[in-house]
């Protein structure tokens, strides 16, 4: 029977650890934000709770073919996502 140098199996132990816990080190959280946005050609919004929304976003959508020309934040959500999580993820809106 071949025996292997202590050293050999330490790297070959400590190789095996890291393999089997490399799957926890690179799970992290994906911190998401989703914003539903009203966009209407009026100068206000049709309900008072509306804010405008900021200028950052406002300019990215006069960048696009949109045909609104004022934007209002309607609703802002936080979430997370585990990077190692898979499988499909779907959005649902809904209108409380």
């Amino acid at each position: 029977m071949m025996r292997f140098p202590s050293a050999l199996w330490k790297k070959f132990i400590a190789l095996l650890l890291l393999g089997l816990t490399s799957g926890a080190l690179f799970a992290a959280d994906v911190k998401l934000e989703a914003l539903l946005v009203w966009a209407t050609n009026d100068g206000t919004s049709p309900k008072p709770e509306h804010r405008p929304i900021g200028p950052a976003l406002k300019k990215k959508f006069e960048n696009m073919p949109f045909k609104w020309k004022n934007y209002f934040e309607e609703k802002r959500v936080q979430f997370n996502i585990t990077t190692n999580a898979s499988g499909n993820y779907y959005v649902t809106v809904s209108n409380p």
